[in-house]
């Protein structure tokens, strides 16, 4: 599904605060807002200022199903017959086994995956 691999990488314009203000960010899917709590983890900029979002809070707002794979420290997203896989510390993420090119890389943070946005400034 085209939508869920678009809000996957658009969830940057969505997040497009500065450093100073990233208490005040806000994500929503669908005017859904994305709560974070301690335990989903919450956005944050990371040493190559890319915003990190939660990816299991942020994609099961959307209604996706959420799985990990700890063999492949691999996150899978899958919605209506699309299956999107974050592959940990890779430049890429696979939409229905094609790789699609990422500026940066999904990160594991107290033991939640973060999915990489563009920079924050």
């Amino acid at each position: 599904m085209k939508k869920l691999l678009s809000i996957i990488l658009s969830i940057t314009l969505i997040l497009s605060s500065s450093v100073t203000a990233l208490a005040a960010v806000s994500v929503s899917i669908n005017d859904n807002p994305v709560v974070f709590t301690s335990q989903s983890g919450s956005p944050f900029v990371d040493k190559a200022n890319r915003t990190q979002v939660p990816l299991r809070a942020t994609m099961e707002t959307y209604g996706c199903k959420v799985s990990w794979e700890s063999e492949t420290n691999t996150a899978k997203v899958s919605k209506d017959g699309t299956t999107v896989e974050v592959v940990i510390g890779q430049n890429y993420i696979l939409k229905n086994n094609t790789k699609i090119a990422i500026d940066s890389a999904a990160i594991i943070k107290d033991g939640r995956t973060y999915l990489p946005n563009k920079s924050s400034t």
